[in-house]
């Protein structure tokens, strides 16, 4: 007796299998985190949009995924010990510099970007929202376990199981509960993580300051991250100042690609270090808190903090270095953030050219 193909009770079954497999991989072993590029600038608006990207990365509580050890300490311990760091985490490498901007300075970019003619602070744009499908490795397997209730059910019909007739009787519903999670993933999920970062994900206002005739005011700025972490300038994304109006928020995110930068390649490639400037003190509220770590950073006036979001060498993101922005209580956040990449950034994202020019370093910077 050949064995029936189709079986609704046991293609319900399996269906169902694959779908709590499915959810189970979402809520129990897996969590879902985003990454952002630094690209909230209304001239180049629609050429460089934020985009998240939301991937599978494991997650067990207190045990965030690891990636090689980037020995910075041992590389830059006397500099960062004659610019007064504090070490909050040697691995992955965490560490705040107190006044690394003067009081006089920290004033100045803000008042800087209020008193801006040719632009004005925005919100970041509704963000593009992808699925990483290589974090999806998981979906092939579960699906085999859609083939197992019509196995069964097979094995109350015949006594012997010949390989051919399992094989018959498993394909169709493994393929269907395949099919079922492509489709729950990408027609489901995909378009509610838009409508949730679209909402939620930040509420910060910024501007990039990327012209010409922004070169001599940021200049000291860029010169002084460059020289701390010996990574060129030409490697930078151009600074970026944000206000977070009170409440205002950057939910958990890494800086990082997952893939390595691989969808950045036209834009300098991987996010290798962050240098965040805070530009005024907050009595409650707004702290950037790494939740792998457990390290909470109070806005202080001139404070900078720095982090590496994925190793210089092999580009891989460490998941340890995510993070979020506390909402500020009763009053504004400011800060000044630049991004250093893995190579050439090229502008409006990165400086022009003509950053390094004799010209520019002549002229009066804050």
């Amino acid at each position: 007796m050949r064995p029936k193909l189709f079986c609704k009770k046991s293609l319900a079954l399996g269906s169902a299998c694959c779908f709590l497999a499915f959810v189970r991989c979402f809520t129990f072993g897996f969590s879902l985190t985003s990454w952002t590029t630094n690209c909230r600038n209304p001239i180049a608006n629609g050429q460089y949009r934020p985009h998240y990207m939301i991937s599978l990365i494991e997650a067990k509580r207190g045990d965030c995924t690891r990636v090689g050890r980037i020995d910075l300490v041992a590389r830059q311990g006397d500099a960062l010990a004659s610019k007064g760091a504090r070490i909050l985490s040697e691995n992955p490498l965490v560490y705040t510099i107190s006044n690394f901007l003067t009081e006089e300075e920290c004033e100045a970019y803000q008042e800087y970007v209020k008193n801006l003619d040719d632009r004005n602070m925005t919100r970041s744009n509704p963000p593009a929202v992808s699925l990483d499908a290589a974090r999806l490795w998981p979906l092939p397997l579960l699906s085999l376990f859609a083939g197992i209730p019509p196995v069964l059910h097979l094995m109350e019909e015949q006594q012997t199981l010949p390989l051919v007739d399992v094989i018959q009787v498993a394909v169709p519903n493994v393929a269907l509960a395949l099919a079922a999670s492509g489709t729950l993933a990408y027609a489901v999920v995909l378009p509610l993580l838009r409508q949730i970062a679209k909402r939620s994900s930040r509420t910060s206002v910024a501007v990039a300051l990327n012209t010409q005739a922004d070169h001599s005011f940021i200049q000291t700025l860029v010169e002084k991250v460059g020289a701390l972490t010996k990574h060129p300038w030409t490697n930078w994304e151009a600074p970026v100042v944000t206000r977070y109006d009170p409440g205002a928020i950057f939910s958990r995110h890494g800086d990082a690609s997952p893939i390595r930068g691989e969808e950045w390649k036209d834009k300098g490639g991987q996010r290798v270090i962050t240098c965040i400037c805070y530009l005024n003190t907050l009595r409650e509220g707004g702290e950037t808190f790494f939740d792998c770590l457990n390290i909470a950073v109070k806005p202080e006036a001139g404070k900078a903090l720095f982090f590496f979001p994925a190793d210089g060498v092999t580009w891989i993101a460490d998941d340890r270095t995510t993070h979020e922005s506390k909402p500020p209580i009763d009053e504004e956040k400011w800060i000044v953030q630049m991004f250093g990449r893995a190579q050439r950034v090229p502008p409006p994202l990165g400086l022009a050219d003509s950053f390094g020019s004799s010209d520019s370093k002549d002229e009066l910077s804050v």
